[in-house]
């Protein structure tokens, strides 16, 4: 379901962050890992690091318009 919502992004950034928040990652721990990836990967991880960052927040914005802002 995210999957088509998300058409324009990199189908593996889509499913690392859902698979890192179903395996009950906060989003602030994986803004943090996605920052050690930039710090480790320079300038060419900073192109995935934004898709993914990006994918982040329209998967809460699916989840916030789904339960009506109510995260259970």
């Amino acid at each position: 379901m995210a999957g088509l919502a998300l058409q324009r992004l990199q189908e593996h950034e889509i499913l690392h962050v859902c698979d890192s928040l179903c395996a009950g990652a906060t989003p602030e721990e994986i803004v943090d890992a996605i920052g050690v990836a930039v710090l480790m990967g320079g300038g060419p991880a900073m192109v995935y690091a934004c898709e993914a960052l990006e994918a982040l927040e329209q998967l809460k914005a699916q989840e916030r318009a789904l339960t009506g802002g109510v995260r259970t």
